[in-house]
């Protein structure tokens, strides 16, 4: 309930390029295939922070997955300067991936042992697949375990009627605001990572967009 309503201006809606080519669309249509919206939690903790939330047909991979990107030191840059020179990124993050190959792993930049500068990409892993034997520890698919939960009255894992009543709460306002400017959506092509008024709204955040695919962050 502390989350604020989401803005027009904070949110990136797109369309993919020949959405209105399928026979049951029609030429005009302003139907979003994207969306990307940042929202704010107003209390002491997290006040200012971006929440980026986004999802999107048509593209690359799919993929769910929460990223918390840790903010960079302004020394970093200064104490490595031929590795900042050089473009690296001196952010660190936790990742939890639910798919594909569910696993949760920090992400690190630290500083190759010597006497050089330079910064180095590594990994603190836990991939599933990896770590427990699939044949014998079995994993249900997302209906079987809600269908599963519904035969066993277990509720938890359903989103209750004031947590819905929530969300429409936080996303209507700029729902409409789209709606009541007329707004065409862009268009991004078929099979990309993120469209690029999404790439461009995260870079002016301050925040680094996640690896083209999933295999990326495999390290």
């Amino acid at each position: 309930r502390r989350v604020a309503a989401a803005r027009a201006e904070h949110t990136v809606a797109a369309q993919y390029a020949n959405y209105r080519h399928h026979d049951d669309v029609p030429d005009d249509s302003r139907c979003v295939t994207f969306a990307q919206c940042e929202v704010y939690v107003d209390n002491d903790r997290w006040r200012g922070v971006p929440f980026v939330l986004s999802a999107g047909k048509a593209l690359n991979e799919r993929v769910a997955e929460v990223r918390v990107q840790f903010r960079a030191h302004a020394a970093a840059a200064s104490l490595y300067a031929p590795a900042a020179a050089a473009g690296a990124a001196f952010v660190n993050e936790l990742v939890v991936r639910l798919q594909p190959r569910p696993a949760a792993y920090f992400v690190v930049r630290t500083k190759v042992p010597g006497a050089g500068a330079h910064v180095a990409t590594r990994a603190m892993a836990l991939h599933h697949a990896a770590a427990f034997d699939a044949a014998r520890h079995w994993s249900p698919a997302a209906y079987e375990r809600l269908l599963l939960d519904v035969i066993n009255a277990d509720a938890s894992l359903f989103v209750r009627h004031d947590e819905l009543a929530e969300a429409w709460r936080i996303f209507t306002p700029a729902l409409h605001a789209l709606d009541d400017d007329h707004y065409v959506p862009p268009t991004y092509e078929h099979g990309v990572h993120t469209p690029r008024a999404a790439l461009e709204r995260i870079a002016a955040l301050g925040l680094h967009a996640p690896p083209a695919t999933s295999a990326d962050a495999d390290v």
